[in-house]
């Protein structure tokens, strides 16, 4: 059983049980008692033995026994191991009954009592018994709140908290869409503490992973389109409703929070620059077919893979190499994604925009620019030839020319000066892509580039 050390007086020349204190308690008064805590029972009849022997008043349902080094709480699958390691214990509220006096604390808003009312949550949203009764009393709501008003390291105790509940697969499907823009705005605030920006990381990649697909373990990416398959529907109240594309959304709104993020990756806090790989691959590994170009483009256009290409030099925790792999990994995909990715052009270059309007592919226009960029480099002039074409097979000339990629009965040569063997640049580019394009385009980048050095030297 469970009771405070004592001394039994005994008969001269008979030794009496002597009872070995296993560990020591300390209740919510501050008396600290030596006890032999029996091993063998529940760690309900424990504390209730307790509250008998040290004359506790009050139900004992309402007390719980926490390590005093940890503060983890003492439970019937780790009881024994405490005694073992004969562990310091305090006699504390039960979780339920710690549960709401938390929440009655973050209603105060008392600068020095939420500080430590949060850092405490910290810990204790992490146990089933207090967690249960944190969401049934509105306590989410609460906390949600607190993280819309407060700033330093009480916000980062906030969003530590709420970052520990998202671990769970029950209890936030509540969230806004505005409460997600306002994790965003803080971790697009450059200027914010670094503890803030580790748990705000956190929550946006642990949103973009929670949808339909995670719930039903089928997020597996489509291998002929380079992103992630739509998420399956879920059932209404299911955590798994946020995803992709409900944080992209509101990332859009802060145009520079992906600057903000692969900036990071240059930074010193290796916690830091481990979180923001994993959002970035998140948003890789998840990014849907509606958003997918912008993505890759915006990540390509800030250098992502140069500031990764750094960190393999410089990076010494072993998650931030498994991370890094992970984005090779991403990266492939992109470059897969683009390879298979048809060149669409219209207009004066003869193609028929309808044969592929369905195919969901945006960037006809960009991709024009891009030849328009190829062709000025090239400084040449188009060539009209005055032959007339011959005609196969019974097809007029008009036909017959279009069959052989020109646009019209006269022979026009603009491509085949800079080295292709048509005019029709769709079936050019058939097995490219848009990557042989972007290839080309790089290729007379890096020429100027070069000439211009010479030049120069």
């Amino acid at each position: 059983m469970a009771q405070p050390q004592s001394h039994t007086q005994t008969a001269p020349g008979r030794r009496g049980p002597t009872l070995v204190a296993t560990n020591t308690v300390t209740t919510k008064d501050g008396l600290t008692v030596r006890a032999r805590v029996d091993p063998t029972l529940s760690v309900a009849d424990v504390v209730k033995q307790l509250c008998m022997n040290l004359k506790i008043s009050g139900n004992p349902l309402l007390f719980a026994l926490r390590d005093a080094d940890g503060d983890e709480l003492v439970t019937d699958d780790n009881l024994r191991k405490k005694i073992r390691d004969k562990a310091a214990l305090k006699l504390v509220s039960a979780p339920l009954l710690e549960a709401l006096e938390t929440i009655e604390k973050l209603q105060l808003r008392d600068e020095k009592t939420l500080r430590f009312s949060l850092f405490n949550l910290q810990k204790y949203i992490k146990e089933e018994q207090f967690t249960n009764e944190f969401l049934q009393n509105d306590g989410l709501r609460e906390l949600c709140e607190v993280i819309t008003t407060v700033g330093g390291n009480t916000l980062a105790y906030a969003l530590t908290s709420l970052s520990n509940l998202l671990d769970l697969p029950y209890g936030w499907e509540s969230l806004s869409a505005e409460f997600i823009h306002k994790i965003v705005q803080i971790l697009a605030n450059p200027n914010n503490l670094v503890n803030v920006c580790r748990p705000a990381t956190l929550i946006l990649r642990k949103l973009v992973d929670a949808d339909g697909s995670q719930a039903v373990g089928s997020g597996v990416p489509s291998s002929s389109a380079g992103f992630s398959a739509p998420p399956t529907a879920t059932a209404p109240g299911t955590v798994y409703r946020f995803g992709f594309d409900v944080v992209y959304e509101q990332m859009k709104r802060e145009r520079g929070l992906l600057e903000v993020v692969v900036g990071r990756l240059g930074g010193g806090e290796s916690m830091m620059v481990l979180y923001s790989m994993t959002l970035l691959n998140s948003l890789l590994s998840h990014a849907t077919p509606a958003h997918w170009i912008e993505l890759t483009s915006t990540l390509e256009r800030l250098n992502t893979s140069r500031a990764v290409i750094r960190l393999m030099s410089s990076h010494t925790i072993e998650d931030l190499t498994n991370s890094i792999l992970d984005y090779q990994g991403n990266m492939v995909r992109v470059i897969y994604f683009k390879k298979t990715r048809r060149v669409l052009v219209s207009g004066h270059w003869g193609i028929d925009d309808g044969e592929y309007a369905e195919q969901g592919y945006g960037g006809d226009g960009e991709q024009e620019a891009m030849l328009d960029y190829i062709w000025s480099c090239a400084k040449l002039e188009v060539e009209t030839s005055t032959m007339t074409p011959r005609y196969t097979n019974g097809q007029t000339g008009e036909s017959s020319a279009r069959s052989r990629g020109k646009s019209s009965v006269r022979d026009i040569i603009k491509w085949r000066k800079i080295g292709f063997e048509s005019e029709d640049l769709r079936r050019e580019f058939e097995g490219t892509g848009m990557l042989g394009l972007e290839c080309l385009v790089g290729t007379q980048v890096n020429f100027d580039r070069d000439d211009i050095c010479a030049h120069n030297t």
